[in-house]
């Protein structure tokens, strides 16, 4: 199960980076960082919580047993499918934000993301990333691992609070309708 996690994982990650590598080379790499929606300690505790969860994954998937439980096969399944749900989630949400995709708020955009993804959920990319980080968290279930990402997910659901908010402001009933019509979440 470890190779399929790592397959997946190269996935995710590959993509990530071909897309800021994309953006960079486009010349929209400028305008990655917004406003930040929350404290910038924060948002940047957040960002790497939620990161160094990841990194328990890849390192774990990668052989080195960081585990200080028995791993039973059923979890490694978990895993392997909760990372694939977190990459359908990410990849469109990704593609359809285009240059648009940013850390933090941005005042500068072409419109609300209504179409696609953003069809079964106002946040997929955090759905994603929430997906990942707990395929993480089940087959790394190590103490650290456990509160950095449960740090992570919570900071981000702050995040995604603060940046409803924007939205709110910013598109008003459009987004008022949307926020009833589309689940926060799932």
């Amino acid at each position: 199960m470890r190779v399929v996690i790592m397959i997946e994982l190269l996935v995710f990650i590959g993509f990530i980076v071909a897309n800021n590598l994309f953006r960079r080379f486009r010349g929209s790499w400028k305008n990655v960082l917004g406003d930040f929606p929350i404290h910038p300690l924060l948002f940047g505790a957040g960002k790497f919580s939620m990161g160094t969860s990841w990194v328990f994954l890849f390192v774990q998937a990668a052989g080195r047993r960081l585990n200080p439980f028995p791993m039973y096969p059923p979890l490694g399944y978990a895993s392997a499918v909760l990372l694939l749900l977190g990459i359908a989630f990410v990849i469109p949400s990704f593609v359809r934000l285009g240059n648009e995709s940013r850390f933090g708020v941005s005042e500068e955009s072409s419109g609300l993301r209504t179409m696609g993804v953003f069809r079964v959920s106002r946040n997929p990319m955090y759905v994603g990333f929430y997906f990942v980080t707990l395929a993480s968290l089940v087959f790394v279930p190590h103490p650290v691992n456990i509160g950095c990402g449960l740090v992570g997910i919570y900071v981000h659901h702050l995040i995604v609070l603060a940046e409803e908010r924007f939205l709110l402001e910013k598109y008003g009933a459009s987004y008022e309708y949307y926020k009833h019509k589309v689940r926060r979440y799932l």
